[in-house]
């Protein structure tokens, strides 16, 4: 049995890593895994939100967003 582009049950996508692409972050890369592309950017400060503050702890946040040519057809968001 055979994937789309001709993959079998058991063969991984072509990966492919690329290194620094954003030159203003302290560390980024390009994600490729097939078709798919994700681009992961590292920012640093040093504080932390009003609420955290003087409690010795850290805080860490992420943000995901998909392009909206990422795919053929997208879903509407049901609120």
């Amino acid at each position: 049995m055979t994937r789309s582009y001709g993959r079998t049950h058991n063969q991984l996508r072509p990966l492919k890593i690329t290194y620094d692409v954003i030159s203003y972050c302290p560390a980024s890369l390009l994600l490729e895994l097939g078709k798919t592309k994700v681009v992961c950017a590292v920012t640093l400060q040093n504080s932390v939100p009003p609420f955290l503050k003087g409690k010795k702890t850290g805080w860490l946040t992420a943000e995901y967003a998909m392009l909206p040519a990422a795919t053929h057809m997208r879903k509407s968001a049901k609120v």
